[in-house]
């Protein structure tokens, strides 16, 4: 199956659950910085506009970005493209940037939430795995989303110790709270 056949099977307007990890870039210039925040505002649920992608790309292909930048800015535009729907898309710039930083966690992340999107549960928790073992800066949201992945697997204990662990990171974050408040409360039983 290759990507794009892969990626077809994804509703278009399935709901983004998981949180994606947009980097900070601050010496790349405007373009980079614009990308950083309109993947930020992506991250957040809010949409964006298409010039977020745009921006992205001419960050990309004309700024002076060194290695870390442009790896951070292919991150951003794998979101912010996420966001658009285009899956492929974000699948290659997320590959792109882990070609070349391979160390980057963040680019696990949005690959996780592409294979969380697609309904592969067990890919997505792979890639979060991989996040998690690196020096993830946002950790709390790999936890969530690995979470949320385990909770479409039918592994509530596995759910729930991530839900806790983001929690207690983030102890202010609500949305852990409302996943372990899920979490407790008995699915309904149908009456015979």
């Amino acid at each position: 199956m290759t990507i794009k056949q892969f990626f077809f099977f994804i509703p278009l307007l399935m709901p983004v659950l998981c949180h994606a990890q947009s980097m900070t870039v601050m010496s790349a210039g405007a373009d980079a910085q614009n990308c950083s925040q309109a993947a930020i505002v992506v991250s957040r649920n809010i949409p964006t506009l298409r010039a977020g992608i745009e921006t992205c790309t001419r960050a990309l292909e004309y700024g002076q970005l060194n290695r870390r930048d442009k790896a951070a800015t292919l991150v951003n535009r794998g979101i912010v493209l996420t966001s658009d729907g285009k899956y492929p898309e974000a699948l290659a710039d997320y590959n792109a940037a882990l070609s070349l930083l391979p160390d980057l966690p963040e680019p696990f992340v949005g690959r996780g939430n592409l294979m969380f999107l697609a309904g592969r549960y067990d890919l997505a928790v792979a890639e979060y795995d991989k996040a998690l073992s690196m020096q993830l800066e946002k950790r709390h949201l790999g936890l969530y989303n690995r979470g949320l992945a385990y909770v479409r697997q039918s592994m509530p204990s596995a759910a729930e110790a991530d839900f806790r662990e983001a929690l207690a990171l983030a102890p202010e974050w609500q949305l852990p709270k409302d996943q372990l408040a899920k979490l407790a409360t008995p699915a309904p039983t149908k009456n015979n």
